[in-house]
């Protein structure tokens, strides 16, 4: 009678675990961000002045949370661009 061996679990992989991490909050903050663009370009409807204070704030959070640095100036200005008129970038 063979005596059985239990197998060690191999330890979980936390580099890759932190690296999935990071995916998942980035795509987390772009996927919020292009919502408020859609939520406020709505409300821009009732209140069109008000269209550069509302891209300057958009602007400040992008940068405030890093898009900026991370998907360049060029998509968070189009994804602004189409929340306010209404679509998706």
């Amino acid at each position: 009678m063979s005596a059985l061996r239990s197998v060690p679990k191999p330890e979980p992989d936390l580099n890759a675990a932190m690296h999935d991490a990071r995916i998942i909050v980035a795509n987390a903050r772009i996927w919020a961000f292009e919502d408020e663009c859609i939520r406020l370009g709505q409300m821009l409807k009732h209140a069109p002045a008000r269209r550069q204070e509302v891209f300057d704030f958009l602007q400040e959070l992008a940068v405030s949370h890093g898009l900026v640095r991370t998907l360049g100036e060029t998509l968070i200005h189009s994804m602004m661009v189409a929340g306010a008129e209404g679509g998706d970038a």
